[in-house]
């Protein structure tokens, strides 16, 4: 297939931003949630967003049962900005 160069193509307005299955903008620091998501790529995805959004996380692999279902899978914190672990009160 050749690749034929175009010009004056509207770049769509409606991008990925925002879109995300994960809800990092809602989350304070201590929050945490649990996906099926393997925690490699868990990782990878929460490290990318918090480089671009200046936020911390930590990930963890968990399982949980849920329905009475045994899930693997990863578990994802929000960290403190400089890094540190959220104290509990």
């Amino acid at each position: 297939m050749e690749i034929t160069i175009q010009s004056n193509i509207p770049i769509p307005t409606d991008g990925k931003k925002g879109n995300s299955r994960y809800k990092w903008e809602s989350m304070k620091p201590g929050d945490s949630f649990f996906t099926t998501t393997k925690p490699n790529s868990m990782r990878q995805i929460s490290n990318q967003y918090g480089k671009r959004n200046n936020m911390k996380f930590i990930v963890r692999a968990a399982t949980e049962v849920v329905n009475g279902v045994k899930l693997e899978g990863a578990r994802v914190w929000r960290l403190n900005d400089d890094g540190t672990i959220p104290t509990t009160q």
